[in-house]
């Protein structure tokens, strides 16, 4: 996952359903990806600096970290 400043996030990788560039946007920490009027939503956090975790109320997570 890519992010930049203009809430876009270019997604690649086989361990995910979304893939391309999609829209973000952040509020009540949770995450939402969309494209036109679809969309999916999740929580997110940030236990340390360099890492962050999207995770669902079912228990999936992912953890990210900068590089």
């Amino acid at each position: 996952m890519t992010f930049d400043s203009n809430n876009k996030v270019t997604i690649t990788g086989s361990l995910v359903t979304l893939t391309g560039i999609l829209d973000y946007s952040v509020a009540d920490k949770k995450i939402t990806f969309s494209s036109g009027d679809i969309g999916k939503t999740f929580n997110y956090s940030f236990p340390e600096s360099n890492k962050l975790i999207i995770s669902t109320d079912q228990g999936f997570s992912l953890i990210l970290t900068k590089v």
